[in-house]
Formats: C-alpha cells, structure tokens, sequence
C-alpha cells in the first residue's frame, strides 16, 4: 500500500476482521481491508 505523505505509520491502527486485514485512519476512521 502507498499512502499520502502526510500519512505515517502511527496515524493507523491495524486489526483483523475475519481473514482481513485492516488498516484504519484514526483521524478519519477511513478503513481499508485487505
């Protein structure tokens, strides 16, 4: 994955939701699973 510049490591948060991975903005609660 590639995120914006302004986007570091400690803006997400990481779980699993059943056999996916997801990342989550916090700021935004913007979630992408993978």
């Amino acid at each position: 994955m590639v995120f914006k510049a302004d986007v570091k490591a400690e803006d997400l948060s990481w779980s699993r939701r059943g056999g996916d991975l997801v990342a989550t903005l916090d700021a935004s609660g913007e979630t992408l699973s993978i």
